[in-house]
């Protein structure tokens, strides 16, 4: 009999519990958030102690009947949306100025009658013309907050960021970042990829610069990705073109289903589908000459020959077109380093690789290495291989 009792009392128990868990009776509260998904962050002209913020609300419900307080959407004040709110069917943007990002929030909260959730950031827009102490600022409150995202993509703009979130788009314009940066996109090469806690965890680090990737607004009205953007604490800053930001990417990680001109040495080639990988390593450490070594191995298709695939290429032609295609992206990745060099910006890490492998020298690297990274020796190696699959006669 006591048995029976106690699994009575035991199935009891746990029918009664979960009633008592967070997440049971906090639909009404749930239902009351307004996710943000985007912030923007824009410098203010001859104000430097402030600091622009915009935060971009997804709009879910009727847009007509959303919001509405006392027969008003809440924060409009019974004006239409101007450019500094920008508001859509499918968004609601909340501009504030503030000196640090919770003060704009909470200025922000006063226009909605919805609390803003932060555990759905999508995307951090920064504007190139932030002061790298700023970013440092911005970046710090982004990390510190335990209910913000730190998986959002970050990305920099010329112009300013809060007009990248007013981009009218089939959804709303950080969304539209998140799922082009996401991996929705097969190929991988001419746009860098940097998360939230990337960028910072760069940031801090010695022996690195952090970079992400630049957004603008192309002639037709869409959002463009492409390049990247780096700066560092010396307030050098540097824009690498798509094609060599995806030279970095070969040699930081990897490129897919990309394509190559090849006009080295003779007649012209295309390249197509490319896939490749790189790696990189120093050597000649602690000195004021070290060589930085650059490896790579890239798989592509002979997309159009100069015969315009009339013509049946030659095992011999074929290796001369892989020789001719090697040289093309060595002299390109020696370009991309040496860009970077002069601007003392190490977005690959080479600092940081010393410092890791070598504990024993991260003084070397955290005084010595801006000076030594810019006489730098350069040592590139590239490995093509082409695969032709025959003429169309």
């Amino acid at each position: 009999m006591n048995r029976r009792w106690q699994k009575i009392l035991t199935l009891s128990f746990t029918t009664v519990i979960p009633l008592f868990l967070p997440g049971c009776w906090d639909y009404h509260r749930i239902n009351d958030r307004a996710q943000v998904i985007g912030i923007a962050v824009d410098a203010v002209p001859k104000q430097p102690q402030l600091i622009q913020y915009t935060f971009q609300v997804p709009l879910f419900s009727d847009p007509e009947s959303r919001g509405k307080v006392g027969g008003i959407r809440a924060g409009e004040g019974g004006k239409q949306p101007s450019a500094t709110n920008a508001s859509s069917d499918k968004f609601r943007n909340f501009t504030e100025v503030a000196p640090t990002l919770m003060q704009a929030i909470t200025h922000a909260q006063m226009h909605y009658d919805r609390n803003f959730y932060f555990n759905n950031l999508e995307s951090v827009i920064l504007s190139e013309k932030l002061k790298t102490s700023t970013i440092e600022k911005v970046l710090a409150a982004l990390m510190r907050s335990g209910n913000i995202d730190k998986m959002a993509f970050v990305a920099f703009s010329r112009e300013p960021a809060k007009d990248i979130l007013a981009v009218e788009a089939s959804s709303p314009p950080a969304d539209v970042m998140e799922r082009t940066l996401a991996g929705n996109l097969k190929q991988i090469a001419y746009v860098a990829r940097t998360r939230l806690w990337e960028y910072w965890r760069d940031f801090v680090s010695i022996g690195v610069d952090p970079h992400a990737p630049t957004v603008k607004v192309d002639t037709d009205g869409n959002l463009m990705f492409s390049g990247l953007y780096a700066v560092n604490r010396g307030k050098q800053s540097v824009n690498l073109t798509p094609e060599e930001t995806m030279m970095f990417n070969l040699i930081n990680n990897q490129i897919k289903n990309a394509s190559l001109w090849v006009n080295y040495g003779g007649q012209p080639f295309e390249l197509s589908f490319m896939r490749g990988s790189g790696r990189f390593f120093v050597t000649n450490v602690p000195s004021s000459h070290p060589v930085l070594h650059i490896r790579a191995t890239v798989h592509a298709q002979l997309a159009q020959d100069p015969s315009w695939g009339l013509e049946n290429v030659s095992q011999k032609e074929l290796y001369q077109d892989e020789w001719r295609a090697s040289q093309q992206m060595d002299e390109e990745i020696r370009a991309t380093i040496e860009k970077l060099k002069n601007k003392d910006l190490d977005i690959l890490g080479f600092g940081q690789q010393v410092s890791v492998l070598h504990p024993r020298l991260k003084s070397y690297i955290e005084h010595d290495w801006g000076r030594a990274y810019k006489q730098a020796q350069i040592d590139v190696k590239v490995r093509m291989l082409i695969n032709y699959k025959g003429s169309l006669m």
